[in-house]
């Protein structure tokens, strides 16, 4: 288990605050809650497809929405894949999807 939380609650409250409605917030969460499935699920396609373009749109809208909500980890983790040379080496590609999906349970 890694030290660093996966959601950064401090900034996540701020971010309630700042947005001042409880109910546009959990909106927000629900949406991610939502999305961020099917966004992964986009990843893992673009790696059976090598759909090099598409893996890295996906890993770039979930990085975004991962950092919109303070799911730091998710965000760190997608950061290299959104800039990816290529598919080649699929297993260390499919392992780092793998810890995505770890990463999109725990936060």
């Amino acid at each position: 288990m890694r030290a660093e939380p996966a959601v950064d609650l401090a900034t996540l409250y701020r971010l309630r605050d700042i947005i001042g409605d409880g109910e546009t917030f959990e909106e927000l969460i629900h949406i991610f809650l939502r999305d961020a499935p099917e966004r992964l699920g986009k990843l893992e396609q673009a790696v059976q497809l090598g759909d090099l373009p598409a893996f890295r749109a996906a890993a770039h809208n979930l990085k975004g929405m991962s950092g919109q909500l303070a799911a730091n980890r998710l965000e760190a983790e997608c950061a290299p894949l959104q800039s990816a040379d290529s598919l080649l080496d699929l297993p260390e590609i499919g392992g780092r999807v793998a810890l995505l999906r770890q990463e999109l349970e725990d936060a």
